[in-house]
C-alpha cells in the first residue's frame, strides 16, 4: 500500500521527464525494495483485521434475556435486556433478594413478553440460587 502511494508521487512529478520514462521499471524495483525494507514502515505498520468469530446467540427476540442488577447513589435496579434486539427494561428493587428479583422479572418482563428461552446473567450471587 504504501508502495503505491510512492509510485504514483513519484510518476505524477516526473511524467514529463524523459529519464524516468526510459528506467521507469527500473525506478519501480528500487522504490519497491525502499517499502520492503524500510524500518519506520514495519516497526508503525497497521496490524491485520482479526476475524469475528463470535457467533449471535439469539436470533430473534425473547429468545436470550440478559439480567444484571446495576446501583445509582446507593438505590439498586434490576436491568433487564433482549440480546437479539437490545430492547432495555428496568425496575428498581429494594433488596437483593431472590424473591424480589424473580417478582421484578415476573412484573415487567414475563408477564408482558412471556418466558425467555435462555437467561443470561453475570453469574452475581443473587442470581446463583435455587429460587432462581
Amino acid at each position: 500500500m504504501k508502495f503505491d502511494k510512492l509510485r504514483r508521487m513519484v510518476e505524477d512529478n516526473y511524467q514529463k521527464n524523459e529519464k524516468y520514462h526510459q528506467n521507469k521499471d527500473k525506478m519501480r524495483e528500487i522504490m519497491k525494495n525502499v517499502c520492503i525494507q524500510c524500518q519506520l514502515c514495519k516497526v508503525y505498520r497497521r496490524e491485520p483485521a482479526r476475524p469475528c468469530v463470535g457467533l449471535p446467540l439469539a436470533t430473534h427476540f425473547n429468545q436470550v434475556l440478559t439480567v444484571d442488577i446495576g446501583e445509582v447513589e446507593g438505590d439498586k435496579f434490576l436491568v433487564m435486556v433482549d440480546w437479539n434486539t437490545w430492547f432495555c427494561q428496568a425496575e428498581w428493587i429494594k433488596i437483593k433478594q431472590p424473591k424480589e428479583i424473580i417478582n421484578t422479572l415476573l412484573k415487567k418482563w414475563i408477564c408482558i413478553f412471556g418466558t425467555p428461552q435462555i437467561f443470561l446473567s453475570d453469574c452475581g450471587r443473587e442470581f446463583q440460587n435455587e429460587t432462581i
